[in-house]
């Protein structure tokens, strides 16, 4: 299942924001009927280190 799906700008522009979280916990929610936990939410403080490598 798909729960993310844009360009790299956009993703790239969501990591700056520190949105792309909260935009992947929301469609968990709406495809999967799931709601994330914090603890599962914690990937989110490494992806602007990980994002630099897709620049």
């Amino acid at each position: 299942m798909i729960i993310y799906s844009g360009s790299k700008a956009d993703f790239m522009v969501q990591v700056e924001e520190d949105t792309i979280a909260y935009t992947i916990r929301d469609n968990i929610l709406e495809k999967m009927h799931r709601k994330t936990g914090d603890f599962e939410m914690g990937w989110n403080l490494n992806l602007k280190e990980r994002s630099a490598v897709c620049v």
